[in-house]
């Protein structure tokens, strides 16, 4: 009777270590998945970055989704085929002289993914002068069918009014 007690103990001990070892195994595939969207996730922010330095509207609507919203402040939400015009509107009237984020935090939640930030951008309107204006904005993510991240929503606001 001790050893088949001691068999189902010795048994229970095995499929316990067992799970256990599975847990780790699973949350460090977790971890290294979430690194690795997270790690997505920066490089559309960089490509965002790089088409607004490059006031290249196809590259700036390249980064988001086809039903993407983007909220402009003081102007209304701009949406899905909308957004192409919006951002060759917004290139033909300004030059985006400089643009960097600050104080990013990546947080990724299956599908879906936050990208908070500081800005610090200086843009020159069409025949006037450089202003800079410094703010904070969201982006929310979301993988799409093919595994690409995209912008689904943009929205920024400025700390003060802008300085020229």
């Amino acid at each position: 009777m001790k050893r088949v007690h001691l068999c189902y103990v010795t048994v229970g001990f095995l499929a316990l270590t067992a799970c256990q070892s599975r847990q780790r195994s699973d949350a460090t595939k977790s971890s290294a998945a979430r690194a690795s969207d997270e790690a997505a996730v920066a490089q559309v922010v960089q490509r965002e970055l790089a088409a607004a330095r490059a006031n290249n509207a196809d590259s700036l609507t390249a980064v988001l989704s086809s039903d993407a919203t983007v909220k402009p402040p003081n102007e209304p939400p701009v949406t899905g085929a909308a957004l192409q015009a919006w951002a060759q509107n917004m290139f033909s009237n300004a030059t985006v002289n400089q643009i960097t984020y600050s104080d990013e935090q990546i947080t990724v939640s299956g599908d879906m993914a936050v990208h908070s930030h500081g800005f610090d951008w200086t843009v020159t309107p069409k025949g006037g002068r450089a202003m800079q204006e410094k703010g904070h904005g969201i982006h929310v993510l979301q993988r799409q069918a093919d595994g690409a991240w995209r912008i689904k929503y943009d929205t920024w606001s400025a700390d003060s009014p802008t300085q020229q």
